[in-house]
């Protein structure tokens, strides 16, 4: 689910970024050191929020003796991406295994395994090792193969080493390979 949250941090800047453009060096810093990282406590940082004074509160900057660093402690909103257990996302299959699919929505990677891919309500699903497709029993022509649209349930969660991974299914209602209408 995606958030907006108000995040705090210490932010460095060597002797030689001091000077002229003061604030736009420490947002820089901001968006190059936080866009795209992950913590358990937030989940990914998608964007900061553009940058206006309300957004973005820099408090004055400490010297460390030992370095010469500026420290900085900044406030500022961000978008972030946090998954939660029973959400129902979309997204797209990455890699299809004997064992199951690996399916990527946006920064999440999500695993199904080949027995929850079988038990699926819309279409009982086995793995065709031939062409490394699973193929619906029901409809020869549903199949989910690498670049398939999915929706899909979390149903389990885990966060570690900067990142989360979930384990999830396509049993229930409106689950399952995601068909384009044809316009």
């Amino acid at each position: 689910m995606f958030f907006f949250v108000k995040i705090q941090k210490h932010i460095r800047l060597q002797p030689e970024e001091l000077g002229k453009n003061l604030i736009t060096k420490i947002r820089d810093k901001i968006d190059s050191t936080m866009v795209g990282t992950c913590s358990a406590v937030h989940g990914y940082i998608i964007h900061i929020v553009t940058f206006k004074d309300k957004d973005v509160n820099i408090q004055d900057g400490r010297i460390q003796d030992t370095t010469g660093e500026v420290i900085f402690r900044v406030s500022f909103t961000a978008l972030v991406f946090k998954p939660f257990v029973d959400e129902v996302l979309d997204g797209v299959v990455v890699e299809v295994t004997n064992n199951g699919i690996i399916i990527r929505s946006g920064p999440l990677e999500s695993f199904i395994s080949a027995a929850r891919v079988a038990e699926s309500e819309s279409g009982e699903f086995f793995h065709d090792s031939s062409t490394n497709q699973f193929v619906s029993r029901r409809d020869p022509n549903l199949r989910i193969r690498t670049d398939s649209e999915i929706r899909y349930k979390v149903f389990q969660i885990k966060y570690d080493q900067g990142k989360y991974d979930s384990i999830a299914s396509i049993s229930g209602d409106y689950l399952g390979p995601i068909q384009s209408q044809g316009v």
